[in-house]
């Protein structure tokens, strides 16, 4: 062999060599697991536990790992993984439901409609084609390996799989029911293969820098094998198996909880448990984007714990976390993000807003929310000085509120206030002092009986009263008259028939919005 061709073999066998490290090592996915990253499709929802579609019940209580395929649902209970074929819906729920792996079935994913699953070191394949409604399972389910195998993959309907160091091909064409196995598993490789990738449904790999193809289109029973072997000159084709399911067994995203035990410096960041996970990592950022880290909390490896304290921080500021669960090979999408601003020392200077429902003998006092203020407190003077306070707003505690009713005062007078914002560590200076001047008290109500009519009448200046009433003074709802007042030589005018009952009327501000 020429040394072109020679160094053309070497290419293709160090590529052969990372394909298969790539493949072996599951430090990358090469493609997407089948149902690992397929999302709930729209139409399922969960109360209690219970996968629902239509109202109608998929799955029991106390299920994980629910995965929907195809319109298909899938789910692990009790140490079994089980299937709905979501065909049929009776007394509120889908059917036919059923296990459609052994006990405690490992490296479950689903190919074409098809369940594959290991048990122990031999690998199973179901078509999920026949249904048992004695037993409440979905057959036909059998070995579709040898015992001892490794780096399996799937190829349409098809499997290869590593034994010793020879690889291995099954056509799951034929299902015996006897010994419970699928195909007829053949040698389809040298021992000794190396590099090997499955294209177009053919096996190709090298052997001492020769490459080597099996065209897998027949099957001899003694020795068990299959199809014929050829060198190969050409590039390797790029590989359309589906990998070893267990490099990449099943994992579900966690969800970041609220921060707890919040100081001046420090938090703790709180998550659920993820199906699936050995551990979790956590990041910590100051930055909403995760832009930059707070050191040493970048892909931080926590371990199997559901919360982590964080401290050396700085007192009233944003801070941002999210955490992924990780197990033996793969790693979980980034949960949602928590933000948690650490406590002030003492809370920051509220703004005062302008006085709003002003009335003749009240107003409502305005403020913004302060950064680190658990409450506030309120002041209320009739000088801008605040030498002396009006009753009881001298530091009068608001709680959390942003604004404060202040009633019983005078009419026409001006007031005062201003607030302070406070939390266990102290109380922030003094906002900005705003001034209101209450509104002109009501005029004066004329009542005039002309027996079967009683007529009211008020000035129009100051304006905006109107009449109401109540049968009886402590009444804490007044009712509006019904009447619209006419204006009559100057004043407002409002006519009612009597009755038998007694009432009180009164003039009073429009109620505030």
């Amino acid at each position: 062999m020429n040394a072109v061709a020679n160094h053309f073999r070497l290419g293709r066998f160090i590529l052969a060599v990372a394909l298969l490290i790539l493949l072996c090592s599951g430090i990358a996915r090469a493609q997407p697991m089948p149902g690992e990253t397929n999302p709930i499709t729209s139409g399922f929802s969960t109360t209690n536990g219970v996968w629902y579609k239509s109202g109608a019940r998929v799955t029991p209580a106390g299920m994980s790992e629910f995965r929907v395929i195809n319109g298909k649902a899938f789910w692990k209970s009790d140490g079994f993984y089980y299937y709905n074929s979501m065909t049929s819906q009776t007394s509120g729920s889908w059917g036919n439901a059923g296990s459609c792996t052994a006990l405690n079935a490992s490296c479950f994913f689903v190919e074409n409609g098809h369940v594959y699953y290991a048990l122990g070191s031999t690998y199973y394949y179901n078509d999920l084609s026949v249904y048992t409604a004695s037993s409440q399972t979905w057959r036909n389910s059998g070995a579709c390996s040898l015992s001892g195998a490794t780096a399996f993959e799937v190829d349409g309907d098809s499997v290869f799989f590593r034994y010793n160091t020879t690889y291995y091909y099954n056509n799951l064409s034929t299902y015996v029911s006897a010994s419970q196995t699928w195909g007829n598993d053949g040698v389809c490789t040298q021992s000794g293969a190396f590099g090997f990738v499955v294209s177009g449904g053919r096996p190709y790999w090298d052997i001492s820098l020769t490459a080597y193809v099996n065209s897998v289109n027949s099957y001899t029973a003694s020795p068990a094998s299959w199809g014929s072997i050829a060198t190969y000159s050409s590039a390797f084709p790029a590989p359309d198996t589906t990998y070893n399911p267990c490099d990449y067994p099943y994992i579900a995203t966690p969800v970041a909880g609220a921060a707890t035990n919040i100081t001046t410096n420090a938090f703790t960041a709180n998550w659920s448990s993820a199906d699936g996970a050995t551990g979790y990592y956590l990041d910590v950022s100051s930055n909403s984007a995760f832009a930059n880290f707070l050191p040493g909390f970048e892909n931080l490896n926590v371990s199997n714990v559901l919360s982590k304290s964080i401290g050396g921080l700085a007192p009233g500021t944003d801070y941002y976390y999210q955490v992924r669960a990780y197990n033996s090979a793969e790693t979980s999408a980034n949960s949602s993000t928590t933000s948690v601003t650490t406590v002030y020392f003492t809370p920051l200077v509220p703004v005062a807003d302008a006085a709003s429902c002003v009335e003749y003998n009240g107003f409502t006092a305005n403020w913004e929310s302060a950064k680190g203020a658990n409450g506030y407190r309120l002041d209320v003077s009739l000088t801008n000085t605040f030498a002396s306070f009006v009753a009881p707003y001298q530091d009068l505690d608001a709680g959390d509120a942003l604004d404060w009713d202040v009633t019983g005062l005078s009419a026409k007078t001006a007031y005062y206030y201003r607030v302070r914002a406070y939390n266990s560590n102290g109380v922030s200076g003094d906002s900005s002092t705003v001034s209101t001047t209450t509104a002109s008290p009501p005029p004066a109500l004329g009542i005039v009986w002309r027996k079967p009519k009683v007529i009211f009448s008020w000035a129009t200046n100051p304006p905006n009263f109107y009449l109401e009433y109540a049968t009886n003074l402590s009444a804490p709802v007044w009712i509006s008259n019904s009447g619209s007042p006419a204006i009559v030589s100057g004043q407002y005018m409002v006519t009612n028939t009597s009755t038998n009952t007694i009432r009180f009327f009164r003039l009073s501000n429009p109620p505030c919005p």
